[in-house]
């Protein structure tokens, strides 16, 4: 296969991985704000499934043009349109089609299977699908990259936005206050079941008693010499 026709393959949201590392602090939004964020990231993803609908077509197409172009034993390439199949008959009809060279993947090809192009320039139709694939993945504008690989801005506005409801209603998430607001926390194993938890980021202490509540108390100097574990 020729090099130009190398393509990265997959659904265009295969390669979309979850976002890592700093989002956007949208933590100062009002609600309003985020409604309009919102109905942002909604349209964003009705637009991403109609240009996802558009490259599985031309992806289907390509694997038609392809399979109509497979080459039989015997076949004579110089012979044949090597997209439809068309045999070139010069010596019996001299004025009829005898095919052309492909300037991008120098297969001879019919007349019906060339794709005319801006300046008189002519595609044959597997590389004028390959070349509407590219643009439409967005490999024209990343070097070979298709956009497919990287991420959306939209999914980018969605995480931030999970951050700031995790922030603003942490029990949404899953976790307690205290865990979901301080990843790095000390914990001291104390008597009477009471637990004494040092939050290393705001150096403030809290207690925790057999009944669930908790009280906040002043950081001592030098903690308990208790048995200490870290939540990461």
């Amino acid at each position: 296969m020729p090099e130009h026709f190398k393509r990265t393959t997959g659904h265009a949201r295969e390669l979309t991985e979850a976002v890592k590392g700093p989002t956007l602090d949208l933590t100062t939004l009002t609600d309003q704000e985020e409604k309009i964020i919102q109905a942002v990231i909604q349209k964003d993803e009705v637009e991403r499934s109609i240009l996802e609908a558009k490259i599985s077509e031309v992806r289907r197409e390509i694997q038609e043009i392809r399979k109509a172009g497979a080459l039989s034993a015997g076949d004579d390439q110089n012979a044949i349109c090597a997209r439809c199949k068309f045999k070139f008959l010069p010596f019996i009809v001299p004025w009829a089609d005898h095919g052309q060279r492909c300037g991008t993947c120098k297969f001879t090809v019919c007349a019906k299977c060339r794709s005319p192009q801006p300046g008189g320039s002519w595609l044959c139709v597997l590389c004028f699908k390959y070349r509407q694939e590219k643009q439409l993945t967005g490999e024209f504008m990343s070097k070979g990259q298709p956009i497919a690989s990287t991420l959306y801005g939209s999914d980018l506005l969605r995480a931030s936005l999970r951050d700031r409801t995790t922030f603003h209603h942490p029990e949404k998430t899953g976790l307690n206050r205290i865990q979901q607001e301080h990843r790095d926390i000390q914990i001291y194993h104390l008597t009477d079941g009471c637990n004494l938890l040092k939050l290393k980021n705001h150096q403030k202490l809290l207690l925790l008693l057999p009944s669930g509540g908790w009280r906040s108390l002043t950081s001592p100097r030098h903690p308990p010499t208790t048995t200490c574990l870290c939540l990461q």
